[in-house]
């Protein structure tokens, strides 16, 4: 095989997994600010909340 070639490929290994890479980081920090932001909203809940039913027959 030609070694220019073979550079080529492997360059180009290189820039996928580079890639895939970033791809997998923002979607690690998407899910862990969509986690961050669930515990805040339960945080945020009134806790009496749901404690009283008014019920008419």
């Amino acid at each position: 095989m030609d070694i220019a070639l073979l550079a080529t490929i492997n360059s180009n290994e290189k820039v996928n997994e580079a890639a895939n890479l970033a791809v997998f980081k923002m979607a690690m920090n998407n899910c862990k600010q969509n986690g961050e932001n669930t515990a805040d909203m339960i945080e945020a809940m009134d806790p009496n909340r749901g404690n009283n039913i008014d019920i008419r027959v």
